[in-house]
């Protein structure tokens, strides 16, 4: 009885001894999975609880011996710790898999983050397969190659209006110059001075205008209802000035409906486009305003008899202070933000604005 009793104890020995080092196997495992994240603690700390937890389960065999259940709880310990183990093996060929899929994720931010304003037009490369990393690093393209113009208009804007401005302001201090050099204040010098001064003192405050009209388009209530025909007719009024200065004509036709907007802004919108027609229009000639419903929508077209654009020009005439002919735009009064201001009304209120070639020319 006690050779059995000391072979029962060496079996249990062994049992455990081997449950013991398949436990250990499984904590290096699942250390690897997530021990880093302690700090690298956590490798140790599970050994310590192993060998306590081992210890304890050892002692109770010992003492328990004789219980006819030992070999049923020491093949129960077996199972669990290969249990253990295969999964603690199957988390870490997860977190392997997983690392390796999203590699080009990290990769793609890394890329990301380096991006500076100066850069933003160098494409980000695509990852191969066509997967959601790949869908992700055309839509950061897409975005950059938008901020990359934003940038540039607004750097194009910034000196445009900087030259603008200061091409009237050298006019007034060389006239003020001039004035005060020749010492010549009789009625007529003196009201050519003031002319001229007025008229550069009006450029600029046209310019200041309108750029406060392109800032605060968004803080316009557009709620009226406006009918077509009337709008026509209203702008017709305004530019009638215009027109018998220079003995061209002005036709219109408006299809019955309506439209919701502001009634100002719109006004505004459609006076320019014919201010614009009328000043480059040949001596004599004819504009056509049309305009025709569609839906909740209107087309409204402005024709006219004026220089023929370049079809590489036709999207830039809409960008501030740009100018297709700089002293003749010049000449006639304008400021360079008449037709952009066309466009930021137009897309306020949901719609465009483009140029197209007529039967003319």
């Amino acid at each position: 009885n006690v050779g059995d009793n000391v072979g029962d104890v060496a079996g249990m020995g062994a049992d455990l001894y081997e449950s013991y080092v398949g436990s250990i196997l499984a904590t290096f495992a699942l250390s690897a999975v997530a021990g880093y994240g302690f700090g690298g603690m956590l490798l140790p700390m599970l050994l310590a609880v192993e060998g306590i937890i081992c210890s304890i389960i050892g002692s109770y065999l010992v003492r328990t011996k004789e219980d006819a259940d030992q070999k049923s709880l020491l093949k129960s310990l077996r199972t669990g710790t290969y249990t253990a183990a295969i999964l603690a093996a199957g988390l870490l060929l997860i977190y392997l898999l997983v690392g390796r899929a999203l590699a080009p994720l990290k990769e793609l931010s890394i890329q990301i983050q380096n991006r500076t304003a100066q850069d933003l037009a160098q494409p980000l490369p695509i990852p191969n397969g066509g997967d959601e990393i790949a869908e992700l690093a055309r839509s950061f393209n897409e975005m950059s190659r938008r901020l990359d113009r934003a940038f540039v208009m607004q750097r194009s804007f910034s000196q445009n209006a900087a030259h603008e401005f200061r091409t009237p302001m050298a006019v007034l201090k060389t006239r003020i110059g001039l004035f005060r050099k020749k010492q010549d204040f009789s009625p007529q010098t003196t009201e050519e001075f003031l002319r001229i001064l007025e008229d550069e003192v009006d450029r600029l405050s046209g310019m200041v205008d309108s750029l406060l009209k392109l800032t605060s388009l968004e803080q316009v209530p557009r709620t009226d209802r406006i009918e077509l025909s009337e709008l026509l007719h209203q702008v017709t009024e305004d530019v009638s000035s215009l027109f018998s200065g220079k003995g061209m004509h002005i036709s219109t036709e408006a299809a019955p409906g309506s439209i919701q907007g502001s009634r100002e802004l719109l006004r505004r919108a459609l006076f320019n486009l014919v201010e614009n027609a009328v000043k480059y229009g040949p001596e004599g000639g004819e504009v056509q305003i049309h305009a025709e419903p569609d839906g909740a929508n209107a087309a409204i077209t402005v024709s006219d008899q004026g220089p023929r654009i370049p079809p590489e020009l036709r999207e830039r005439i809409f960008e501030p202070f740009f100018r297709l002919d700089t002293a003749r735009s010049r000449d006639l009064g304008g400021t360079g933000l008449g037709l952009a201001l066309v466009r930021a009304i137009a897309e306020v209120h949901g719609g465009s604005v483009s140029v197209e070639e007529g039967p003319a020319g």
